[in-house]
Parts: structure tokens; sequence; C-alpha cells
């Protein structure tokens, strides 16, 4: 005795030991997986992050460099009153005064004929300007020098100026013709001093602090390559910045801008670790989450891959946006209010199509305005006499091609004039390009390319305005979600191209059964929304959703052929069902899936019991993958025997689960949730496998020949590659001469008409039968049955209880025997389970019979023993399948 109370001891020790391995490699493969996942969300996180600063520093680089070319466009201004003065500005104080208060940034105007500061406005401050040559020094002047020498507009700085702060100068170029003709001649230089930090003011570049980012504004010296801080938010330099160049005339400046505290998170970090070695520790204790962190880790880097592709997309589209961009034209224009003359400058007149030479009034301009436009630049003009400041955009017609162009007025000027002289100045430009892209990304971004309905974007953002409205009005808003029930079928049928003009029609449908207010959406694939404002009651949704059906069962024309197709709807009511707009497209859909499962071709309101379905299948589907992979799955096979003689024929093979921590799960609670989640095609190629295996072993023991059902799905029948693996086992097996039996549903020949014919005939090419399971159940014909290779009809069992009692069931089991019989089909019927039904099938002629009454499903050991009786001992095969039915342990629940 004390020697087993040691070796008790021992063994004790022994087996914590064990445990506590096992818990320890468990934590420590789950602490490297856990390190591995945070590093990846740290580096998704820290991407998103990038993203979005790449994105703020885009639009804040594009607007500073729109500032300073609106400043810098004042140089082309002077440049046409230069033009017009033919060399000289009379009145240059005035007309300076008037012109800066319209370009934002600059401080002063100057005009430099021959290189030679002349006139500057205001003086105040500037005097020091006067008389200074630009070209007299290439070193300090450079700038000048690259204008005067390519004729384009430079800028110099930004440098401290003499009257203190910081400020840069555009110089544009002058070249005006000779008296007599001939080449132009460098006239001089109109500038403008731009100051800083006020032109960045306007830019708004501050703003960038107020959303999280530092940034600094700098450019590198040309002469030096050092770095020069145009604008910091902070002194100190900052690093691993988001960087975005603007181009300036004859230079590049850069916008630098990095997140105020940083990347990283230093904080979120150690909350994920402490996260992390918490769930390692409750997985040492449950290992077989295991499988959940596996799944979560796939999901993560789906979730990583597309945010990928997203950006890359967007980086493609930035840059396509950026080289479809080019610098407008802008033209200038005065006009004599007293005698109506318009003198336009050569941009202008290209603008406006107007030939050089040729005189042009304010009546022959207006002739070119579209006339959907006409009353708004009628308003503008009258502004315009009045003497006021006016901006309006509107559309003009040259030679048939619309154009849209931005008319800009800068008032009266209130002086005295001489005779001839204009008194209203202003601008204009071509804005058709930006007109044109401005449409594009809208359209883009918010409306479906193929239907032209809103996307998910815009309907995410009317939804959540309509709830904001229903808030303050009081009223409810509706969403139906509307899925098309069998468009699969048309797209695997007819082609892709087919099915799009099918959800086009569709859209034009939806469209006709819903009021102009209310958005129609499309999500993608066939599922589309609407989101129906200003409803009293849940009935006047129902209603809707009732016309949207009655709209879509109408015969659809697609190539020539009619198809006649159904929806299901799904139907959610705010504020009853969901406050927020996901939460609402949450409830619908949830909703649009019970309508199917309730047999589609309907509407179906939301209930809180539907989401407590709906996480109750998610645990379903998740434990079937788990499941799948440990390979928890048995199969059982129940005896099929000939009705007169009672020898035993044949066997179905039917699948059952039994979870580690659930036991056994009742096949009617997962084979549907397998179904809807594509988990059956594994599942039944697994069936298949160990079938064909099972039928191998149980033809080497000899005796008669024993065919064997296996039931087939239809998720899994459609699948394209079924008959290569069919095929594939058999050549495996060796079992050429097999007498394997497929059962299918009736729905599956129903919905593919054709695409199964074919396929059931190439597989019925390898040996394999086929029998039409829980016949009489759904909406097939034996008539109809004629053009399929089916073998045998297997009546179903809800036609058998009561049976012999006589009454209709009886009757029209009477009528199938003898239909299937007239087209040579054989007849099996399930459910047998009393001695008087087995006597009333016999008698009408039924050829097999199955059921608890023959035998229960058995294990595979429990079945070959009854094999072995039946081939010792024929015509007592239901008797001994009931004590080998008897002798299973452990069976499962369920048929």
């Amino acid at each position: 005795m004390p020697d087993a109370a040691v070796a008790d001891r021992q063994e004790s020790r022994l087996g914590r030991a064990r445990v506590a391995a096992v818990a320890a490699v468990v934590f420590v493969l789950a602490a490297l997986v856990a390190a591995w996942v945070i590093l990846l969300l740290e580096e998704h996180r820290v991407e998103q992050v990038r993203f979005a600063a790449n994105i703020e520093g885009a639009d804040k680089a594009q607007e500073i460099r729109t500032v300073v070319e609106r400043a810098l466009s004042a140089t082309y201004a002077l440049g046409a009153l230069v033009h017009q003065g033919r060399g000289t500005v009379e009145d240059f104080e005035p007309v300076a005064a008037e012109m800066l208060p319209f370009y934002p940034g600059v401080a002063a105007l100057q005009l430099s004929p021959g290189g030679v500061v002349r006139q500057v406005f205001p003086l105040e401050g500037n005097r020091g300007a006067i008389g200074h040559d630009l070209l007299a020094n290439p070193r300090r002047n450079p700038e000048a020098f690259i204008a005067r020498d390519t004729g384009r507009l430079t800028l110099a700085g930004p440098f401290e100026l003499l009257q203190g702060g910081i400020g840069a100068v555009g110089r544009l170029p002058i070249y005006l013709p000779r008296e007599k003709g001939g080449a132009l001649v460098f006239w001089g230089f109109t500038a403008v001093l731009i100051r800083f930090p006020d032109v960045l003011f306007k830019a708004q570049l501050p703003q960038l602090s107020g959303r999280g980012y530092h940034y600094a504004l700098w450019r590198r010296y040309p002469e030096s390559g050092e770095v020069q801080i145009i604008a910091a938010s902070s002194p100190e330099p900052l690093h691993d910045t988001v960087d975005h160049p603007i181009d300036m005339p004859n230079d590049q400046w850069t916008l630098s801008i990095v997140p105020l505290e940083g990347w990283s998170q230093g904080r979120r970090l150690e909350a994920q670790v402490a996260l992390a070695l918490l769930l390692c520790l409750l997985l040492a204790a449950a290992a077989g989450q295991m499988v959940a962190l596996q799944m979560n880790r796939r999901r993560l880097q789906d979730t990583v891959a597309l945010v990928e592709r997203q950006k890359a997309e967007l980086l493609a589209s930035e840059a396509d946006l950026h080289r479809a961009q080019a610098v407008a034209g802008v033209g200038s224009w005065v006009l004599d209010s007293r005698s109506g003359t318009l003198a336009l400058s050569p941009q202008a007149r290209l603008i406006f199509g107007v030939a050089q030479g040729e005189r042009v009034d304010p009546q022959a301009l207006r002739s070119r305005v579209h006339p959907a436009d006409d009353a708004a630049f009628g308003r503008a003009w009258q502004r315009i006499l009045d003497g006021e400041a006016c901006e309006v955009e509107h559309r003009i017609l040259l030679d048939g091609e619309c154009r849209w162009v931005r008319v800009l007025a800068e008032g009266r000027r209130e002086r005295p004039r001489r005779e001839g002289e204009g008194d209203v100045v202003g601008t204009v430009q071509d804005i058709s390009r930006r007109k044109r892209d401005d449409e594009l990304i809208w359209r883009q971004a918010n409306l479906d390319g193929l239907t032209g309905l809103a996307n998910r974007h815009l309907l995410l953002d009317r939804l959540d305005k309509a709830l904001a409205r229903a808030r303050r009005g009081g009223h409810r808003v509706g969403l139906m979600l509307l899925d098309l029930d069998g468009f699969k079928q048309v797209n695997d049928t007819m082609g892709h191209h087919v099915g799009d003009e099918l959800l086009v029609e569709l859209a034009a449908r939806l469209r006709r059964g819903v009021r102009p207010y209310d958005t129609a959406a499309r999500l993608g694939g066939d599922e589309f929304t609407v989101v129906i404002e200003d409803l009293g009651h849940a009935e006047d949704l129902l209603r809707v959703a009732d016309g949207v059906l009655k709209l879509l069962r109408e015969p659809f024309e697609l190539e020539g052929t009619t198809r006649h197709l159904s929806a299901s709807i799904g139907l959610a009511l705010h504020p009853d069902d969901a406050e927020d707009a996901l939460a609402l497209l949450r409830c619908a859909d949830i909703a649009m899936y019970q309508a199917k499962r309730q047999g589609k071709d309907r509407c179906q309101f939301y209930t809180a019991q539907m989401q407590q379905a709906v996480l109750a299948r998610m645990e379903i589907e998740a434990e079937l993958r788990a499941s799948l992979e440990r390979r928890d799955f048995e199969l059982r096979y129940q005896p099929i025997v000939d009705a007169v003689s009672g020898t035993l024929v044949g066997a179905e093979a039917l699948l059952r689960w039994r979870h580690p921590r659930l036991g056994w799960v009742p096949p009617q609670d997962f084979i549907p949730v397998a179904e809807e989640t594509g988990l059956i095609v594994p599942i039944g190629q697994w069936v298949l496998a160990e079938a064909t295996r099972q039928l191998e072993q149980w033809r080497a023991l000899g005796g008669p020949p024993l065919y064997l059902a296996v039931n087939v799905s239809g998720v899994q029948f459609r699948e394209a590659g079924l008959q290569e693996f069919v095929a594939r086992l058999l050549a495996e097996r060796e079992l050429g001469d097999c007498r394997l039996i497929l059962e299918i549903t009736e729905s599956v020949l129903m919905d593919e008409g054709e695409a199964v014919e074919a396929r059931m005939r190439g597989i019925k090419s390898l040996g394999v039968g086929y029998s039409l399971d829980d016949f009489g159940t759904g909406y097939s014909s034996l008539s109809s049955l004629r053009r399929f290779p089916v073998d045998t009809v297997k009546i179903d069992r809800s036609f058998i209880s009561g049976c012999q009692e006589g009454g209709s069931s009886a009757r029209l089991v009477e009528a199938i025997v003898s239909m299937a019989h007239s087209m040579s089909l054989t007849v099996t019927t399930e459910g047998v389970e009393t001695q008087e039904q087995a006597a009333f099938l016999r008698a009408l002629g039924c050829d097999s019979l199955q059921g608890y009454l023959i035998g229960r499903p058995l294990r595979a050991a429990d079945f070959e023993r009854l094999l072995r009786r039946s081939a010792a001992a024929r015509g007592t095969v239901a008797a001994d399948a009931g004590g080998a039915q008897r002798g299973s342990a452990g069976e499962a629940p369920g048929r």
C-alpha cells in the first residue's frame, strides 16, 4: 500500500507537470502571436494617421499655392495696364490703391521700366526701393535676370525686408512691340511685394495646429542649399514628417507636417500589451480559443491588405488628378458705363471667342451666354452697371461648345475720368476644366457607376441628415434593404453583361416605386437600399415595400428572353430599431436575411429577436470552422432494405457533429448555417471522401453489392469542381463499379435548370446514381423529372405518417409510386416506423424502405457487423438491424 501511494503521488506530480507544461507552451505561443498582432495594429494605426496627415497636408499645400498664385496674379493685371498704356500707366497710385484690396497678401505694387524701380505703391515705407536697378548685379538679383531672359514670372525670397518683417517679390517681365513693328523688346518688370506671414494667414496655415499637427513651411536657398524656415508652429525641428512640395515660380517650397503627439502612442501600446498578457493567460486555460485568435489574425491581415489597396488606389487617383491640373488662363476687361463700350484684353477675347480688332459691346457678349444662365448673367451685369463689385460663374456657347467662365467685377472707380476712359474693370477666367473635374469627382465619389443611384458614401450621408431631421421633427425614418433572389443564376447562365443590364432595369423600377425625394442607393452587387422619410406609421413603410415588390415581380426582358425574379426586403425604422445610420443599416440587413430564410419574395420588419438569432448563428459558424479543422464530424449509416424480401440493399450516410463543449449538435441547427456561409462545401467534400472510403472497405468484405446514398447540398452541387472531385475520389478508391448515390433535393433541379442537367449528366457518366430526396415537399413534378437523369424518388416522411389509414396522404403516395414506376424510377420511402406502414407501402409496390422500423443510423463498425450478418443469413435483416442498433452507444439525436 505505501508503494501504491507513492506511485499515485508521483503520477499526480507528473500530471500536474504535464498540465503546467502544456499551459506554458500555450501561453508562450499566444504571447508571440499577441505581440505580432499588436505590432500589426500599431503599424495599421500609424498608416491611418499618416494617410490622414497626407491628405491634410496636400489640401493645405494647395491652399498656400492658390493664395500665392492669387497674389502674384497682380503682376499680370499691372502688365495689362502697361500694355494698354503702351509702356506708361497713367495715375499709377490711384490704380494701385484700387487694385491692392483685390489681391490679399500683396503689400506693394511696383513698376520697373528698364529694370529700374520707378513707381511703388504704397510709397510709405518703400521709398528706399525707388531707383533700385534690378539688373545691375546678377548676384544680388538672379531672379530678375531669370525673368528677363526666360520671359516668365519669378519669385525672389522670402527674405528680411528693410522696412521690417519678411517678404517675397514676384517679378513679371514685360515685352512691348516696337513702334514700327518687328520683334518685341524688353520694357521692364511689374512686381508685387508679398508679406509674411500675412499671405499665410489667408491660406489659414495656423489652423493645422488646431487640427493636431505641427507644421513647417520651408525652402532651400538656391545658392547654398541651406534650409530657410518660412513659417513654423514650433521652434524645434520636426522629424519623420509628411512632406508636400509646393511649386513656385523658379523655386519650390515644402510643407512638412507631423502630429502633435507624434506617430506612436506609448500609453496605447502599454494598454495593448497589458490586454494581450491577460488574453494569453485566458488562452492558457482554454487552448481551444487559439482557433479564434487565428481567425482574428486573418481578418486583420485582410483589413490591412484592404487599407493598402485603398491607399494605393487613392494615391493613383491623386496622381491622375495632379497630372490633369492646368494653369487657368485669366483675361481682363474695362467697361465705360456711360457709353457702354467694352474693351477686352487678348486673353479675354480668346475666352469669349472675339476676334482681334472686332468691336464688342455688352449685348454682343450677352448673346454668347447659355440660355439657362441668361437671367443670372443679366442680374450680375446690372449690378456691374450700377457700379457694384460682383462675381458670377456662367456658361457660354462658342461654335456649339459649352464652356464655363468666371467673371469678376471690381466696382466703379470713384474719380474723374477722361472721355472714353472706362470706369469698371474686371477679369474673366475659363473654369471649364475645373467644373468638369468637380462634376466627375462628385459623381465618382457619390454615385454608383452602373446604375447612377447613390452609392454607400452618399447613402450614409443622406441617411445621417434624414435621421437628424427626424429627431428635430419627431417623425420616423424607414430603411429598406433589398436583395435580388436568384441574381447569381442570371450571371452564371446569361453572363455578367446581362446581369448588369438587369441591375440597370431594377434601378429604374426602384426609382419609379419611391418618391422623388426619397434616396435610392446601390450598396454593391445586387443589394439596394431606399431611405423613406416623413413616415407616420410602420404600415407606411410596408406599403412602399409592397409596391416595390410588385414592380419587381413584373417580367424582365433580357436578350430576347423573359425572366421572372423576386426580391427579399428587410425593413427597419428609426427611432424604433436604431438611432444611428450604421445600426439602422445592420437591422435592415438582418431583417432581409430573415426574409430570405422565410421563403424569399417578401418583406420583413426587424425585431430584437433576430439579433439574438444572428449572434447564435455566428457562434455556430465559428464553432463549425474550428470543428472542420479538428474533424469533429462523424458519419452514421441508416440501413435501407428491399420492401418485399427485407434484404439489406443499401444505406444512407448521415452527418453527425459532436462538439467537445456543446455535445451533439442537431443537423437542423448547423446545416443551414454551413450552407449560408459556404462551409458546407468543405464539409460535403469530407463527407464524400469518408463515405467512399467506407464503401471501399465494405466492398473488400465481399457479399452482395450494396449502394451508399450521400446527401449533397444544393450549394455544394452548384460548385463547378464537383464532378472533378467525385472522379478523383472514385479513381483513388478504385470504385469504378461503385454504387454511390448522390441525394439532392427538388430545389436544386428547379433553381438551375439546364446548368444542373449538364452537371448531373457529367457525374452520371462516372457511374454515380441520383436519388431525389424529400420528394413531394418542393415544386417539381414527376413529369418534369424526365429531362433529369434521376434513378430513385425518395418519398418524404411527412406523407408516411397515417398513410395506412387512407386519406389524401395515402392517395398521394399511391400516385407517386405509380407514376415513378411508369418512368422506370425506383421508389424509396423514408420515415417507416411501424409494421402497418411497411405493409401498406409494400402493398403499393414501393421498392425500398428506410426508417426506425428498419434500423436507426449506426456507427460504421455496427453497420459492418450488420452487413456481415446480412450476408450470412438473408431475410433477417430487419431483426438484426434492430439488434445492432441497440448495441450502438452514443447515438446522436435527430435523423
